[in-house]
């Protein structure tokens, strides 16, 4: 029987497909385990009950408020108005590398990728963008999910693969132009 030649995704297609992944979905593990750490999961329905009369246009009836039903940018907003956490818009310096500078790269990367129009990444930019991500991602989960990263770094994606991963990262956009939308202030 003939083998069926695989063919790969273009380099900077992977690397588009690899930054979007870690940033939707590695860091928002990576946010979700600082935010156990900081707002523990046992005590986070009495720090919510203590912080209503601040939290009024965030509460959300019906289901036991936990890190894994909060989108990224609920859980930084929480951080940042419940912990006092110093989060900003802008892109730290490299050499801050606080919670609060490894939010804010994570949602200025996230913001500006989500908006990007292009379905590529050159590999210059790939390479400042993951190293400053992951490294992020690293402090803030404790290092739990240097694997996942590592991981990720070296998978390859197939052509045929393409339009559903095309099809997820849609979706993905369109959730941050929604959470956008209701951007959470400092209270």
């Amino acid at each position: 029987m003939p083998q069926v030649a695989v063919k790969l995704v273009s380099e900077t297609e992977s690397n588009y497909f690899k930054i979007f992944i870690l940033i939707f979905n590695i860091s928002h593990q990576a946010v979700g385990i600082k935010f156990d750490d900081v707002i523990q999961p046992d005590h986070l329905r009495y720090t919510l009950g203590l912080n209503m009369s601040k939290l009024t246009s965030l509460k959300d009836k019906g289901y036991d408020p936990t890190s894994q039903t909060f989108d990224t940018s609920l859980m930084i907003c929480l951080l940042r108005n419940l912990a006092g956490i110093q989060i900003t818009n802008e892109l730290p310096l490299w050499s801050e590398l606080t919670v609060g500078a490894d939010l804010s790269r994570i949602m200025t990367h996230r913001k500006y990728i989500s908006n990007s129009n292009d379905r590529t990444l050159q590999n210059d930019k790939f390479a400042a963008i993951w190293k400053e991500i992951e490294d992020a991602v690293i402090r803030l989960s404790n290092e739990k999910l240097t694997i996942d990263c590592s991981t990720l770094q070296t998978k390859n994606f197939y052509v045929d693969d393409s339009q559903s991963i095309y099809a997820t990262i849609q979706g993905w956009k369109r959730l941050v132009q929604i959470e956008e939308k209701r951007r959470c202030k400092q209270i």
